[in-house]
């Protein structure tokens, strides 16, 4: 375990990042204990890097004990799960490169000081991850979930600060229209290196601080669909800057820019008239009148 030089302004920091470098494995599991964090008020940094901590070796509650801790880093270790109990002064919190699958509702309540949040590189899922999950974390700044499988951006994101969000790397075939609607904030976005073809018209509308757009690497359909993100692109100020829309289908497009398209290579289907339907049942039923002969008639 190193120890770093500390002053009264700073507080305490320590560092443990790598396993060779503690006498056993008990003496890694010791430092994620109630007892031992509880004798630390003053720390203010806890570096637990690429080690071998995983969910069961971390007591409940235990970083809560560390009154001061403001940095956790737990990057490269074997947890599952968000570790329960979190102290409530955080403010940046790194869990990345784990195996964690699951985050509970309840991993990040009242944490409503963390700023930065780091799951890159995990097995989350959209099933994994609570529909509640992120909503105490009212100061939260930067979210990253680079590297994931996610399908969807996840519900429910951290509107008021939010000021950039990653979500590249992951398996996202489709974004709703309301996923950023809140991020008023937003800088920067990263959408890059997933499965999307197509966007939904005004899915960036409520993106009104963005300053840079990143999708490269998706499976780009230059059919009808993308003739709003032509229009679009060419309607952005300078301020914004987009990297990555590039057409991967069909082949006669393929590796044009999608702000350069000319409408003419847009293939859309011919226009047929729409087939009429109800939205709900008819209140009355229209007088249907017999064309059977009146008695005496020929």
């Amino acid at each position: 375990m190193k120890r770093a030089k500390t002053s009264p302004k700073k507080g305490l920091r320590i560092q443990m990042s790598n396993p060779r470098e503690a006498s056993s494995v008990r003496d890694q599991q010791s430092v994620t204990s109630v007892a031992a964090l509880a004798q630390l008020s003053k720390l203010e940094e806890l570096h637990l890097d690429d080690n071998s901590i995983s969910t069961v070796g971390v007591e409940e509650a235990a970083f809560r004990e560390a009154v001061s801790l403001k940095l956790l880093f737990l990057t490269k270790n074997h947890l599952s799960s968000v570790p329960i109990g979190l102290p409530a002064d955080l403010k940046e919190l790194r869990l990345d490169e784990n195996r964690i699958a699951v985050i509970a509702e309840e991993a990040f309540k009242n944490v409503t000081e963390l700023e930065r949040l780091i799951l890159d590189g995990n097995l989350l899922t959209n099933e994994g991850i609570a529909s509640g999950t992120f909503q105490d974390l009212v100061n939260l700044r930067e979210l990253s979930m680079a590297r994931n499988s996610l399908t969807v951006p996840p519900p429910n994101l951290p509107a008021e600060f939010l000021v950039k969000l990653n979500l590249q790397d992951n398996q996202m075939n489709e974004i709703p229209v309301t996923s950023f609607s809140n991020l008023r904030q937003l800088e920067k976005l990263d959408i890059s290196n997933n499965q999307l073809q197509s966007l939904t018209e005004g899915v960036f509308d409520g993106l009104f601080s963005l300053r840079q757009l990143t999708v490269r690497n998706n499976l780009w359909h230059c059919d009808c669909n993308i003739k709003w993100v032509i229009v679009w692109l060419n309607s952005l100020p300078g301020t914004l800057n987009v990297r990555g829309f590039m057409c991967q289908k069909p082949e006669r497009v393929r590796g044009m820019v999608i702000r350069e398209l000319n409408m003419d290579l847009i293939q859309c289907p011919s226009s047929t008239a729409p087939v009429p339907h109800f939205t709900h049942l008819p209140t009355r039923l229209p007088l249907i009148t017999s064309t059977k002969p009146a008695s005496g008639e020929q």
